[in-house]
This record gives structure tokens, C-alpha cells and sequence, in this order.
């Protein structure tokens, strides 16, 4: 083997090994994640904290608030919409209260 090949080959396996080393899981944008209605996955709220995602950008429209949401397993960014004072929260994957609201017993409160 070549001197020239010999660094092509180095050069392909680092090139390998770095994309190894900065994914952690391949991510296939055709398939979003969808839990049961019924039943949401559950996860730490720390799930994100120790992982690594290519994620889409996201617009979201003025009445949406972009968020992850790390206890319903999501990680990347997404438009929720948003949920006032008073409103209920805890049963839809696809609302989030607002700024400084935070659901207790399935109502948005400050």
C-alpha cells in the first residue's frame, strides 16, 4: 500500500471514529415519536442532560411556545401550545403552560 493510500485510509477511519464519538444514537427524522394518548412515557427529568441530538429547527407561531420536554422523553425542541393561568395541563402531550406557570395537580399555577 501506497504512502498516499495508507493516509486516505487514516484519514477515512478518523473520520469514522469522530462520527462514532459525537453521536449517540442515528436519528431517523421520517419517524416522530408519538406515545399513547392514554399513556405518556415518563422519564427523568434529567433524560436529555447526558445525550447528544441533531435536531430540526422549529418556528412556532405566537400563540406556541418552543420547549423540550425531558419527563415525556423529548429532547429536541418543539412547538407546545400554550396553556394561561387556570388551564388545565398534565393530559395533552402537545401543551405546556407559559412563561412562569408551572402545572401543579393538572392546573397551570405560578
Amino acid at each position: 500500500m501506497s504512502c498516499k493510500q495508507r493516509i486516505f485510509v487514516l484519514f477515512l477511519l478518523n473520520l469514522f471514529i469522530a462520527k462514532i464519538a459525537t453521536e449517540s444514537t442515528p436519528i431517523d427524522f421520517s419517524q416522530e415519536f408519538h406515545p399513547d394518548p392514554i399513556e405518556y412515557t415518563r422519564c427523568s427529568p434529567y433524560y436529555c442532560s447526558n445525550k447528544r441530538f441533531m435536531c430540526e429547527p422549529v418556528k412556532c407561531s405566537k400563540d406556541q411556545k418552543e420547549a423540550t420536554a425531558p419527563e415525556l422523553c423529548i429532547c429536541c425542541p418543539k412547538c407546545f401550545n400554550k396553556i394561561e393561568k387556570g388551564g388545565a395541563c398534565g393530559d395533552d402531550q402537545d401543551t405546556i403552560c407559559n412563561d412562569g406557570l408551572k402545572c401543579v395537580d393538572k392546573k397551570c399555577v405560578e
